[in-house]
């Protein structure tokens, strides 16, 4: 079963190479982008192939048509609408017209129907702080009495989490990942083999006939 350390290892290991992976492509894209740009403008190469040794074509880049912007005149466009398609044209409230006092004043009286009641903005967002902490009550400062105005729910905690590095974490991440990595069982063979000589020597192999023999071949197939 695998450990707790060694997911949370991986997952260390898996985000710094994400990273590492996302700043290659970014320097990658821009030089790329910049060669094609000039290919582009002085032969007119549209598209290219992307081949590898052995492996032949194995993707095509294409290069993408300059955007367009449009800077629209809107008094020119309104008045050439107007005199020659005046019915599409219309009317529409101006959005800074709604935060005139006066025009809420007046639909207040004559258009109460197109108006509605909200707490403002700020003070809501003070309140609802308010009903976080408080488990959903809020003070009346006038009264001292609560009201709850909020369910708050707090929830099992689902496994996101953060990673924070060390100053040279990173580094060091990078470092553990470009070491070679012994195999699970490989590292299960040699601590048997181990647990073997401890038992051996605790049995007293050091007195056996052929030791000498067998350490001689030992060196010579060190050397």
């Amino acid at each position: 079963m695998t450990s707790l350390q060694e997911i949370n290892r991986r997952v260390v290991l898996a985000k710094v190479r994400s990273e590492r992976a996302t700043a290659e492509y970014k320097d990658a894209r821009e030089m790329a982008e910049q060669a094609l740009a000039a290919a582009y403008k002085k032969e007119g190469v549209e598209k290219l192939a992307v081949l590898l040794p052995g492996a032949g074509k194995v993707a095509a880049v294409t290069v993408k048509q300059g955007t367009v912007s449009v800077e629209v005149d809107e008094a020119a466009l309104l008045a050439t609408v107007e005199e020659h398609q005046p019915d599409e044209v219309e009317l529409v409230a101006d959005p800074e017209a709604l935060t005139d006092p006066d025009v809420l004043a007046w639909l207040g009286k004559h258009r109460l129907d197109l108006l509605i009641r909200r707490v403002r903005p700020v003070w809501r967002a003070a309140l609802v702080k308010e009903a976080t902490e408080r488990g959903g009550r809020i003070v009346v400062k006038k009264t001292g009495e609560e009201v709850e105005i909020a369910k708050v729910t707090h929830h099992k905690p689902t496994g996101a989490f953060a990673i924070t590095f060390e100053p040279e974490g990173r580094f060091l991440v990078e470092q553990a990942d470009g070491a070679a990595e012994v195999d699970a069982d490989e590292l299960e063979r040699l601590r048997e083999d181990s647990r073997k000589l401890a038992a051996m020597e605790r049995a007293g192999v050091d007195n056996w006939q052929g030791i000498d023999y067998a350490m001689e071949l030992l060196n010579e197939a060190e050397s």
